[in-house]
């Protein structure tokens, strides 16, 4: 889940996420983890208190466990704290980015791929990928849809955007704490039509 806008980073600290959404005391010790991401530029993914985030100066990024109602309940709830006390930070809009990968191809999800015979135009090429998208704007969100066959393996990725022009905008999309739930429950329905098979996500 990403929150868009203009952070500050050196507030969203993890002793401050834990005493301004968790209610830890100013002092009280807890553990937590520090991976470093490199890509985009070098971030930092804390892990303390059953959440998982990135923050930096264009987004803040919550990780959860699509499979684990906690996990996602801790992520929405948190991010709605951070609106709430930060509410004058400028916000533009909350996204949920999925990925599932297929356990096999079947000819329903390959046939999404009928090739251009391009054999007089480029000479002895060879079709290393495939790929197919599609965008829907619903009420709520804008989805973004990209499926891609490569190496023999299927995969499709999801993005669902709401705008926002405030943080309590974006604090009232994230009203439910199961909205993480909702939007992955939407997508694994939209993956399995496109695949016509079980996935992991």
């Amino acid at each position: 889940m990403v929150l868009a806008g203009s952070w500050n980073p050196a507030i969203l600290t993890p002793q401050w996420i834990a005493q301004t959404v968790f209610g830890l005391k100013a002092g009280e010790s807890f553990p937590v983890e520090i991976d470093m991401i490199v890509a985009n530029g070098a971030m930092q993914k804390m892990r303390f208190l059953g959440l998982s985030c990135v923050a930096s100066s264009q987004f803040l990024i919550f990780f959860f466990d699509s499979q684990n109602t906690e996990s996602c309940s801790v992520a929405v709830k948190s991010a709605r704290k951070i609106l709430e006390v930060l509410s004058h930070t400028p916000v533009t809009g909350v996204g949920f980015n999925m990925q599932f990968l297929l356990s096999e191809t079947k000819p329903e999800f390959l046939n999404r791929f009928q090739s251009i015979d391009l054999d007089d135009e480029v000479p002895g090429a060879d079709v290393v990928s495939k790929g197919w998208s599609m965008k829907l704007n619903t009420v709520e969100n804008l989805i973004s849809i990209t499926s891609t066959y490569e190496g023999g393996s299927g995969r499709i990725e999801m993005n669902f955007h709401h705008s926002a022009t405030t943080a309590d905008e974006a604090r009232a999309y994230l009203a439910d704490d199961n909205k993480c739930l909702e939007i992955f429950g939407v997508a694994t329905a939209v993956a399995k039509k496109l695949s016509n098979e079980e996935m992991e996500a």
